[in-house]
């Protein structure tokens, strides 16, 4: 959290920093990030970076520790089925409630 705190301060404003859908696209960014520095600039094409993007199991910042695309067949952009819950404090404030769940086997 303190890279994406960093980076909402800098270039957002308070009220635009708790927004999950924020926290969600600085992920993707750092995901993305990560596949291109894996192939390297010299060897960047769309097909390389796919490919480092189908082997991608995780873990994602912010997000999931581990991911299984196609794992639901009616759903295959569905990567991953666990949650966590927090308690809202006020001010910008969370307390973890509960860690990484997964459904019922």
């Amino acid at each position: 959290m303190p890279a994406y705190e960093k980076v909402m301060k800098t270039f957002s404003t308070p009220a635009d920093a708790p927004d999950p859908w924020n926290i969600v696209a600085f992920a993707q960014v750092l995901t993305i990030d990560r596949f291109l520095n894996e192939v390297g600039y010299g060897h960047i094409t769309p097909a390389a970076v796919l490919a480092k993007a189908k082997a991608f199991t995780g873990p994602v910042a912010l997000g999931a520790p581990a991911l299984d695309c196609g794992k639901y067949s009616s759903a295959p952009a569905v990567c991953n089925d666990r949650t966590q819950f927090f308690t809202y404090e006020g001010h910008f404030k969370w307390t973890k409630v509960a860690g990484w769940l997964q459904p019922p086997s």
